[in-house]
């Protein structure tokens, strides 16, 4: 995915370019955490990039406003929940068991009180940098701005807090 290009009609306003200018700075961090909510799916993360650009199109956008990235990625969280809860109307749930439906939600229950456990047993560097990455899309480079470290040693950082999280995840199923 390139950058967002205006569209060729020669009707846009100096607003308009502007816009334009400041989406294609985001563009490829959209595509990015579009690619990730879409699960890999390439036309499903285009639509959803497509949708967000149009949308953030009717905002208020300006250059004055500083870093709009929270307003970008606000909106494309929105379109993908609207996405998948249109999905969700038009089709028909499939029959399940109750006991089946029941262990699937302990299921999800469980492993999201074990996910919690064992961030709250990683140093709280660790727990950041995995919150910044994995929850809120951010890039490596985009990390080590934020932290004021190199992109290197955020990957070593990030290596680290995935193994530590992956061996204090197996400890405790383990125990379990």
């Amino acid at each position: 995915m390139g950058a967002a290009n205006p569209p060729d009609d020669g009707n846009l306003g100096k607003e308009d370019i502007v816009y334009w200018e400041i989406a294609s700075r985001y563009s490829c961090r959209l595509w990015r955490l579009a690619m990730r909510l879409c699960q890999g799916h390439d036309e499903l993360a285009r639509d959803l990039t497509q949708q967000t650009l149009a949308n953030t199109a009717r905002c208020e956008v300006s250059r004055d406003r500083g870093d709009i990235w929270p307003l970008f990625r606000r909106i494309m969280l929105n379109a993908h929940i609207d996405r998948g809860r249109l999905r969700g109307r038009e089709q028909p749930l499939p029959d399940f068991e109750i006991e089946s439906v029941q262990s699937g939600v302990a299921d999800a229950m469980v492993l999201r009180t074990q996910i919690r456990q064992v961030l709250e047993s990683l140093p709280t560097d660790q727990v950041q940098l995995l919150q910044l990455v994995y929850r809120e899309g951010y890039s490596l480079e985009e990390v080590a701005v934020r932290l004021a470290v190199t992109p290197e040693a955020v990957k070593q950082r990030l290596k680290r807090a995935r193994g530590r999280f992956k061996s204090t995840f197996e400890q405790q199923e383990e125990v379990t």
